[in-house]
């Protein structure tokens, strides 16, 4: 069993032979390119897969291609949507998708949990804000990153895996006609969990 690292905008995960590592690093150097910085409204870098899938496209398929794709949605609202479920739903899912040698699960929900601890106070600050009669709505967005580079199965070739979690808060606190009764509070927590796949020959390098 191998623990995550945290390297250049991703929780990296490395089982491989020594003279494939020059390899996963150029694939690592690739990815990190497509780390986009943060926006105004969700305040999260947010890996950009659109690009990233363009410059794979453009490269010599003797030395990487796509290997499969996954997108899994995880959506919650209510009592429901709270990080500590959140985590729990996603950590149902991910270890599926990553290398079958195993991560250290419990290491990866502690850095899920760090990760995404600010959407918590989401709840906290919404529910804090607005008197009565006034409209408090808020967003914010966090996303994990993981790369593992593990053996492929055939001499001079290893499995690359790329992951992104996704994970969008919404709170909106809306007053009663007239400022009377109880707000209308919603609370909408939604992931996205994407995976891909690629096999990548000992000599790719990343073109710069």
């Amino acid at each position: 069993m191998s623990s995550l690292r945290y390297e250049q905008a991703f929780f990296e995960y490395i089982k491989l032979p020594s003279d494939l590592i020059s390899a996963h690093n150029q694939v690592k150097d690739l990815a990190v390119r497509f780390v986009k910085s943060a926006d105004e409204d969700t305040h999260s870098n947010q890996f950009d897969w659109g690009g990233f899938k363009t410059a794979l496209d453009n490269q010599d398929a003797e030395n990487i291609t796509i290997g499969g794709f996954t997108n899994s949605p995880i959506p919650l609202q209510g009592d429901d949507a709270t990080v500590s479920t959140m985590v729990d739903k996603i950590m149902n899912l991910l270890p599926s998708l990553l290398p079958s040698e195993p991560v250290d699960q419990s290491q990866m929900k502690n850095e899920l949990n760090s990760s995404l601890a600010d959407l918590d106070q989401l709840w906290d600050d919404g529910n804090q804000a607005g008197a009565s009669g006034v409209l408090s709505e808020k967003w914010l967005s966090r996303e994990y990153r993981v790369l593992a580079g593990v053996p492929a199965g055939q001499p001079n070739y290893l499995q690359s895996i790329v992951a992104s979690v996704t994970v969008k808060g919404h709170f909106k606190k809306e007053s009663t006609w007239g400022g009377l009764g109880r707000p209308k509070i919603t609370k909408e927590l939604d992931a996205a969990v994407k995976v891909m796949q690629l096999m990548v020959a000992k000599g790719f390098t990343n073109p710069s």
